[in-house]
């Protein structure tokens, strides 16, 4: 679970921020925001005739053809779906680094807070329905585009688990790969970062969303009717554990999230009991 080939320096992602405002002539207008672990950051820019946008750069020292390097740019071909317009995008190279800059339409509604998502009471249904579309029209794409981690889930289980099931997944189908709290906005529908879309077990995309969500009970229950479909096979279960382990192995290296542990735990058992 190593991102390793993303991290860049502070003085690194200044300069890189530096350079493609002047290439692209915009001014930041906002303050400069981290994706989880620094992998990517970005800013709210504005152009000479103070147009609004927002700006994100990746830099990178791993394989050039890694499928997260790739996905934002290949996902910018995706149509039908409520994402962010891509405007602009350049890459270049500097200080042993691969830099990526994509200029991309402005959010109109503000994102959800991953650590507090909302009550249930304040979702309307229309909000639901476009997720729901959102990931079916995703699943209806031919997967013939590798996730980021699909290699991962059969090899983190098994590191946690032994040989106790078989964790391969069955079917594969077209997903986000990062369907949680902080990429989606309120009250208008919108699903941002794409680094890691592709071919996931049928159900990867709601089971991410579901393990985000332990803290708020009914929005949990909901979203686990509202994907039922998917959720209650044998491949959503897998990748519902895949999620629960992933947090309990985000913990254990110091990252705090929402839900307590030992509510992460029991659910965890619970799937393995199902499996």
């Amino acid at each position: 679970m190593n991102d390793g080939p993303f991290e860049t320096r502070t003085e690194q992602q200044a300069s890189a921020l530096k350079l493609i405002c002047e290439r692209f002539d915009l001014v930041p207008s906002g303050a400069v925001q981290h994706g989880f672990r620094q992998k990517s950051f970005g800013t709210r820019v504005s152009d000479q005739s103070g147009n609004e946008s927002w700006l994100k750069l990746y830099g990178h020292n791993g394989p050039s053809g890694s499928p997260m390097w790739t996905g934002e740019r290949e996902a910018a071909k995706l149509k039908g779906l409520r994402k962010p317009d891509v405007i602009r995008l350049e890459e270049w190279q500097s200080d042993g680094y691969r830099w990526r800059a994509i200029q991309m339409a402005l959010a109109q509604s503000p994102f959800i807070d991953a650590a507090a998502p909302p009550p249930l009471s304040r979702i309307d249904r229309d909000w639901f329905h476009a997720l729901r579309q959102t990931v079916d029209v995703l699943s209806a794409i031919p997967a013939n585009r590798i996730g980021t981690h699909t290699l991962r889930i059969e090899a983190v289980l098994k590191r946690r688990y032994g040989n106790m099931k078989p964790w391969r997944a069955e079917k594969l189908v077209t997903s986000h790969g990062d369907l949680h709290w902080a990429n989606l906005t309120h009250p208008e529908f919108l699903l941002v970062d794409w680094e890691h879309w592709g071919a996931a077990p049928d159900g990867f995309d709601a089971a991410t969303l579901l393990a985000n969500s332990l803290v708020e009970p009914e929005l949990f229950d909901y979203l686990r009717e509202l994907f039922a479909g998917q959720l209650e096979t044998r491949d959503g279960r897998l990748s519902l554990l895949f999620r629960y382990v992933e947090q309990l192995h985000f913990m254990d290296q110091g990252v705090t999230y929402p839900a307590e542990r030992a509510r992460i735990e029991a659910e965890a058992e619970r799937l393995i009991s199902q499996l």
